[in-house]
């Protein structure tokens, strides 16, 4: 029989795991306790003979499985992560399972037939389609009851990423906003002023040109930018010439839109008509192989300047072709309407047909505490804990970047590309068009134009799916 997922009833208050990682230590100024103990401690809803009570220590106990992706170190932080908290918690029993790999249609199949993870790794533009779905419970009956979870302990603009139609869908666990990362040593060499905040799209540009240096010998040769065909790094040239993907709703595609075009066309142009950049398809397409992956700034040492997150930091520290350059990182330039950049992160949600909710949101809450996220920079898990805390262990780091506090600053000005639940299909249309010219060069307008068909198509389907509307 076929099973209809929709969101399970609010329940009643977990305590914040966050505090709970270990006996030994003291968490936010309070000595560690049992979940259920410090649950009980705290009142939920208002005063009165009306009011629920957070559940008692005997009664937190549940199995949560948690589906996190299997890629190193994620199997050995989460698995500590669960034994932590187990620990403390020894009425719970968590179960890692490195099983995610991006599919929200097969996590969605499992929900229907009942069998899916009770939480799940997601992100901003993930999580919100399960929500309308019915497949992501909303925390926010949790978040309101936990008297220990203070917003101002984390980067808030990233947890509201989370959010759709005022409900938060699930929480962030780290971020990267992306900024430039650049060769020192070719700026050094060629006599040109390191990038700052002051850097604009001409300047970016005539530095690019300087910087590029044609094969002569066979090999890549030297390149001024490398970039690549993916939302997260065409989206702010597309916002820092006035455009945009989707309208505010996410109902619109705002592709064919002339300042999306225009900066999408700046992006090709760079590519193809003034030869400064490189891609890993464009490689690909000339070679018939690509050793480089997405990481030729890293691999040659011969690329100047590529937008990315601190999510390639560990790859950066360990390539090959950086070991005898120094580099360091800088904002994007400002286009000619703004200075944005893209924001994404990675997170966890809940599902709503879990059959251990209040375990399901301790651990999940434990899951953004400042112990887990400490552990997250410990064992160099990509990407900048959400919790403050955490977040400033990276700028004590003596490696390379000098510039740490930038990755930091970015958010300020950064966003997701797109957050809306019915963009994934839309924006994969797009990618499809968009990728001859990326290729080969050619005229944008023309090319957005003709695929709108069945890009406003592709969202006109996910908008009918909507079980929330």
């Amino acid at each position: 029989m076929r099973r209809t997922v929709t969101p399970a009833a609010a329940a009643p208050a977990a305590a914040p795991p966050g505090a709970l990682a270990s006996r030994r230590r003291l968490v936010a100024g309070g000595a560690l306790l049992p979940l259920g103990a410090l649950a009980a401690a705290c009142s939920v809803g208002a005063g009165g003979g009306g009011g629920e009570q957070a559940p008692q220590a005997a009664a937190m106990k549940g199995t949560v499985r948690y589906s996190h992706l299997g890629q190193k170190p994620h199997p050995e932080v989460f698995a500590k992560l669960a034994t932590q908290f187990q620990q403390a918690n020894p009425g719970v029993t968590v179960t890692p399972e490195p099983t995610w790999s991006w599919d929200n249609a097969k996590f969605i199949a499992e929900a229907v037939g009942g069998d899916a993870a009770d939480l799940v790794w997601t992100s901003e533009n993930y999580v919100t389609p399960l929500y309308v779905k019915g497949v992501a419970r909303e925390v926010d009956a949790y978040i309101n009851r936990d008297k220990s979870f203070k917003l101002s302990d984390y980067y808030d603009t990233v947890v509201n990423a989370y959010k759709f139609r005022g409900k938060q869908a699930g929480l962030p666990v780290n971020f990267g906003a992306y900024v430039m990362h650049y060769n020192k040593t070719l700026f050094e060499r060629a006599g040109r002023k390191l990038p700052d905040d002051t850097w604009t799209w001409d300047t970016f540009l005539d530095a690019a040109k300087a910087l590029t240096r044609p094969a002569t010998d066979g090999s890549l040769g030297q390149f001024g930018f490398e970039t690549r065909l993916h939302e997260n790094v065409y989206s702010s040239w597309i916002w820092n010439a006035g455009g945009d993907l989707f309208d505010a709703e996410g109902n619109k595609p705002l592709f064919d839109k002339p300042e999306s075009i225009e900066g999408m066309q700046y992006l090709i142009d760079l590519l193809h008509r003034h030869r400064v950049a490189i891609a890993p398809e464009v490689v690909m397409q000339q070679t018939g192989s690509n050793p480089y992956s997405t990481n030729i700034f890293g691999i040659t040492g011969n690329v100047a300047m590529v937008f990315n997150a601190i999510y390639y930091l560990p790859t950066y520290r360990q390539s090959e072709g950086l070991q005898q350059k120094e580099w360091d990182i800088a904002p994007v330039p400002k286009g000619p309407k703004a200075r944005i950049t893209t924001n994404p992160t990675a997170g966890v949600a809940m599902w709503s047909g879990s059959k251990s909710p209040d375990a399901a949101w301790a651990f999940m809450r434990y899951l953004i505490s400042e112990e887990a996220s400490k552990t997250y920079v410990d064992m160099a898990l990509d990407g900048l804990p959400v919790h403050k805390g955490a977040a400033d262990l990276v700028l004590k780091d003596a490696r390379t970047p000098k510039s740490k506090q930038i990755y930091i600053d970015a958010y300020k000005y950064a966003r997701p590309a797109f957050t809306t639940p019915y963009g994934q299909r839309a924006k994969t249309e797009y990618n499809n068009a968009i990728r001859p010219l990326f290729l080969a060069g050619g005229q944008v307008r023309q090319a957005v134009q003709e695929a709108m068909p069945k890009i406003q198509g592709a969202l006109d389907e996910e908008v009918a799916a909507d079980t929330k509307k």
